[in-house]
């Protein structure tokens, strides 16, 4: 019953769920108690009072509850809702993604759904709900309150038995109490876009709330989302987040109701508290949002045309740098929707025409506000790298982009703003070779004396040898703060370029910083500085964050380029990919080094035995590793063990064969090593493990000859255990079928296996009939958990 606790409890719960509903019966007529009330009772014992730990501990059971006595279950959440602390809030939290991260809140959101589908619960199941989704959930799990509420709304398949009347109904007053989430679900009643809706949960036994499954007609999904418009248009406060999700959904809408749409923007438009800010916002949304013709077919008559281009006009913003900004919020400039529907756009000549744009934006704002309108533009959300890119267009040679650097650069130091600093990086990046060195020389030169405004200009100059020239033209300080500072940027360097940054990198100790640039281009790197570069990565792990992502994939590809090369041995990949384990071990790449230079080298694999903790034979670690800090052990013990248990080769495998008299000298002088170390029983084990990765003869004999004769020499019980559960680590995942049936093929197997070798290799025999008997058991187990699954089966 321990091991089936759930499924004991959901049988209880569904018990306890038919004796509510059909309490009626047997209550008075034939006993004479209200079984009704006593479940009432139950679950309010069971619910209050209301603590974290209840919520946590019973949440797999609420829609139960909520099923058996549904009354009592809104009340006892209500009361918790609008007390000072409520309780049920730990169900709330944010979830993980992993693989076994589970979302605590499912349970009550069930539970509320099912209880919705009654048209007589419905109203306090959505104020329940509404009042849910003003926690914030900053995760990607589906079950979440505003997502059961637009489940219950939903305009083509509502998840109620509530009529549209009622359903309105109850959507004023969600608006009325909860406007901001009355106006997510507003919107999604306006959603015409092709989309997937699931099922909510339904109730199992109180079925007189369900009405028959009915399609929902074209005339009753038009008067939802009617209401949703009116009342959404109806809004008291709009702004330009507001009235750019109408203009996002303006196909959705009526006539009457578009033009209500356009006269609402307008006069907000002429506001005098609407900012030019939200009239740039809203203008572009109309750009990007609506498409005036779609093939050959109008979406919008011609009064809908005439009204959006007035408005486009009419919501141009007066400022000028707020009117050209859009150009520049990202480097790719979204399609308006009309060019969405033209298939025959030239890409190239927009792509012109935007560059058009951009140039004569920043003429009209350079000509007017001169280097301030350049400062604001960079300070109002743009990417400031294309403003300074345009700006090398704009401006004459000379002295002129001396000065503009200059004036771009902070002048106090509550003057910071990155955006500066981006226009910068992008204008001198922009310049070619000889212009960006003669702007360096002067630049330079003029603060030779100002080491702080000298670093700036240097850290937002290309990454590069012209850069590095004056670079090294400073002082030993400057020099230093420049590698320690500088946020490297990828610029297609060449192999002396590359190496260069390598070692002054890993000198102020930023490995992970070269380590990002170096990745792109191995093929650039000589042979030595990736092994260094890969090696000092690894020993900063502790000290850095990885500030650039993930590293698998381009460790991987680092050892995909040595192992072509000529001047780097099996020993040096082999150590790298031990380092690296925990990242290999799942990729295409492997640890193939690793495992070749384990099955020549004795001494490696001992060692790795060595570094896991716990010496099964009494002995001490050596003197290094008792004086080594407890985490470096750590590290070590788990790269050691999750090696080993990575190792899939044979000493003495050639093409899959086994050399006999190659895998006795490794296994011989293996042996005699972990003696001395104090570690054989272990060693054993793990050898016992490997050997489960042995190939069969060709008659399908398994294990093959060679190492059945080895297992005789030997006999080893150790070396058998290990063989044991190497055979089932290699097993892996099961999805199970009819109890131990797959189990007991394997026993069969094995005592088949057993059989046709005993006479000859009786030790061998003896431990495929040992494996044979632990899948026996196995399937013993399954038989019995199938056998008490089917007892409380419900």
């Amino acid at each position: 019953v321990r091991s089936h606790s759930d499924a004991l409890r959901r049988s209880v719960c569904d018990s306890l769920v038919m004796l509510a509903v059909h309490g009626a019966t047997l209550s008075g007529e034939r006993i004479g108690i209200s079984l009704e009330s006593r479940v009432d009772t139950l679950v309010r014992n069971l619910l209050t009072p209301s603590t974290k730990s209840k919520w946590y501990s019973q949440r797999k059971e609420l829609p139960q509850y909520a099923e058996s006595t549904p009354d009592t279950f809104l009340e006892v959440i209500e009361q918790d809702l609008t007390s000072g602390n409520p309780q049920v809030s730990d169900l709330f939290a944010s979830v993980g993604t992993e693989v076994f991260d589970e979302c605590p809140r499912s349970g009550l959101l069930w539970a509320l759904e099912l209880l919705a589908w009654d048209s007589d619960l419905v109203v306090r199941v959505v104020r329940i709900l509404a009042k849910l989704c003003g926690w914030t959930l900053d995760d990607n799990w589906a079950n979440k309150p505003i997502e059961s509420l637009k489940s219950i709304f939903r305009f083509w398949m509502p998840q109620t038995s509530a009529s549209i009347e009622q359903r309105n109904l109850l959507l004023e007053l969600l608006v009325k109490e909860f406007p901001t989430v009355g106006w997510q679900v507003c919107m999604d009643q306006l959603n015409v876009h092709p989309s997937l809706g699931q099922f909510s949960s339904r109730p199992r036994w109180r079925t007189d709330s369900l009405k028959e499954s009915e399609s929902v007609t074209r005339g009753e999904a038009r008067r939802v989302m009617r209401k949703a418009a009116e009342l959404a248009l109806a809004w008291s406060n709009h702004d330009d987040k507001t009235l750019g999700d109408l203009v996002a959904r303006a196909e959705s809408l009526q006539v009457d109701l578009r033009l209500r749409l356009w006269k609402i923007i307008s006069e907000w438009s002429n506001f005098e508290a609407t900012s030019d800010d939200q009239r740039e916002r809203l203008r572009e949304r109309i750009r990007t949002n609506v498409r005036i013709v779609r093939e050959s077919n109008e979406l919008f008559n011609k009064t809908d045309q005439e009204h959006i281009e007035q408005l486009l006009s009419q919501l141009q913003p007066s400022n000028l740098i707020t009117r050209h900004r859009w150009l520049f919020q990202s480097r790719w400039v979204p399609y308006s929707a009309q060019e969405y529907l033209d298939d025959n756009l030239d890409y190239d000549a927009r792509d012109e025409h935007i560059s058009q744009l951009r140039r004569s934006g920043l003429e009209q704002i350079w000509a007017e506000h001169g280097v301030e309108g350049i400062k604001e533009l960079c300070r109002s959300s743009v990417d400031s790298n294309i403003v300074g890119e345009y700006m090398v267009e704009i401006l004459d040679k000379g002295v002129r982009r001396v000065e503009f650097v200059e004036n771009m650069l902070w002048e106090q130091p509550n003057d910071v703003h990155d955006g500066y600093d981006q226009c910068i990086s992008g204008f001198l990046a922009k310049l070619d070779t000889s212009a960006r060195d003669r702007i360096l020389s002067v630049l330079t030169t003029r603060y030779r004396s100002d080491d702080a405004r000298l670093l700036q200009v240097l850290c937002l100059s290309s990454f590069d040898q012209v850069t590095w020239r004056h670079v090294d033209e400073q002082t030993s300080t400057v020099r230093k703060n420049y590698w320690t500072n500088v946020v490297p940027r990828w610029c297609d360097q060449d192999g002396s370029e590359i190496a260069r940054f390598v070692d002054e990198l890993i000198d102020v100790e930023r490995p992970e910083a070269a380590f990002h640039i170096a990745s792109v281009q191995w093929e650039r790197l000589d042979s030595s500085r990736i092994v260094d570069l890969l090696l000092h990565l690894a020993s900063s792990r502790e000290k850095h964050e990885y500030a650039y992502g993930t590293i698998v994939h381009d460790v991987s590809s680092a050892l995909d380029v040595l192992e072509t090369r000529s001047d780097i041995s099996i020993e040096e990949l082999a150590r790298i990919e031990f380092v690296y384990i925990q990242a290999l071990v799942h990729t295409r790449h492997g640890v193939r080094n690793l495992e070749d230079h384990v099955a020549k080298q004795p001494e490696w694999f001992v060692q790795l035995i060595e570094f896991v903790p716990t010496p099964s034979d009494g002995q001490l670690d050596s003197d290094e590793l008792n004086s080594a800090t407890p985490q470096y052990r750590s590290a070590l013990a788990t790269a050691a063990y999750r090696t080993l248990s990575s190792l899939s080769k044979i000493p003495g495998s050639q093409e899959g064969s086994l050399n006999k008299k190659k895998l006795n000298s490794w296994l011989k002088k293996t042996r005699i090593l972990a003696l001395e170390k104090g570690r054989l029983k272990v060693a054993d084990q793990m050898i016992g493990r490997l050997f489960a990765h042995c190939p069969s003869d060709e008659d399908g004999l398994w294990p093959c000859r060679p190492l059945r004769e080895t297992l005789e020499e030997i006999r080893s019980e150790d070396i058998s255990q290990g063989m044991e559960e190497g055979v089932h680590h290699l097993r892996g995942a099961t999805i199970r079928e009819s109890g131990g049936d797959q189990e007991r093929g394997l026993e069969k197997r094995y005592r088949g296996l057993a059989r046709r070798i005993e006479y000859e290799h009786p030790f061998t025999a003896k431990s495929l009939i040992q494996i044979a008997d632990s899948f026996k058991g196995l399937a013993e187990f399954w038989d019995s958990q199938e056998s008490i699954d089917q007892r409380l089966d419900y």
